[in-house]
């Protein structure tokens, strides 16, 4: 989406961000696919870590996607 590609570009948006323990559940069920983040030392054992982006600065994440589309 729009948010991941926009802090991929300039990292800078991000207000908030945390370290946590992820998992993706790769079951074919209802909650295939879906993904799952524990503080570090609350998930599973083997669970790997991510960097997850809690909160953009929202006016300057518009002002950047403006920018892109050329709007000024």
């Amino acid at each position: 989406d729009q948010i991941t590609v926009a802090v991929w570009l300039c990292p800078d948006l991000v207000e908030r961000r945390e370290v946590r323990q992820v998992a993706v559940d790769t079951a074919m069920g209802i909650s295939y696919g879906c993904s799952y983040s524990w503080p570090i030392g609350e998930g599973p054992q083997d669970a790997p870590t991510a960097e997850i982006v809690l909160q953009v600065n929202r006016e300057r994440f518009y002002r950047f996607c403006a920018g892109l589309y050329g709007e000024r």
